[in-house]
């Protein structure tokens, strides 16, 4: 079976885990010299970086990563119970989130038990305290586990088609090497080497906010 097989099958073979996935997929970049698509399989990998306040150090954004959860507020009696927020704006702002994690962390959150929560920056808890009844309180962003599991079948969706587009333009590799002209196909091709694209869409006019996210309390 050839790479590029290999790489099909273990796309839609649910039992091979999305980061042995993207390894495979990193090798086969690296081995067709397609250096943008092997950028973004590291950032996957690791985890994309997170960026400043003022956007100074933000790095592209997957349309995928970006998330909307549920706005609560911590009530020592009642527990966690939903905020509503008049304003749609503000309230997009705030439960819009983009989820820089590796896929491994993902994984992990879509697998925990619980529902993920990203819990606000103290600034932010003071400002929605003051909006409500003034006393300071914990705020937290719920996320559902199928947001999750959308980003990581996003992925595993994207490497499939970039896998078949590589074996419909004659790509297919002989063991772990590819000929020349494969090499120089993969780079000249224009789906090929432009298939990055399909990572991103524009995110203009959502504002972004930044939190930590913890999948081990109860909701």
């Amino acid at each position: 079976m050839s790479l590029i097989s290999e790489l099909q099958s273990d796309s839609i073979n649910e039992r091979i885990s999305l980061e042995a996935l993207l390894r495979k997929a990193y090798l086969v970049s690296r081995k067709l010299e397609l250096n943008d698509f092997s950028d973004i399989i590291t950032k996957e990998l690791e985890g994309y970086r997170i960026f400043e306040e003022d956007n100074s150090d933000r790095e592209s954004i997957p349309s995928y990563r970006l998330v909307k959860g549920c706005l609560k507020s911590f009530n020592p009696v009642y527990g966690w119970t939903p905020v509503i927020i008049d304003d749609q704006s503000l309230e997009q702002a705030i439960t819009v989130r983009y989820m820089h994690q590796s896929v491994s962390e993902l994984q992990d959150l879509y697998n925990a038990d619980v529902d993920p929560i990203i819990y606000l920056s103290g600034e932010m808890n003071t400002r929605l305290s003051k909006g409500t009844d003034g006393i300071l309180t914990q705020f937290g962003i719920f996320l559902s586990h199928a947001s999750i599991g959308n980003i990581l079948n996003s992925v595993r969706n994207l490497i499939l088609r970039w896998a078949l587009d590589l074996e419909s333009a004659g790509i297919t590799g002989d063991g772990l090497q590819f000929s020349e002209q494969e090499i120089a196909t993969a780079n000249t091709n224009t789906e090929i080497h432009n298939y990055i694209n399909n990572f991103y869409n524009s995110v203009d006019g959502v504002q972004i906010q930044q939190g930590t996210i913890d999948s081990n309390m109860d909701a």
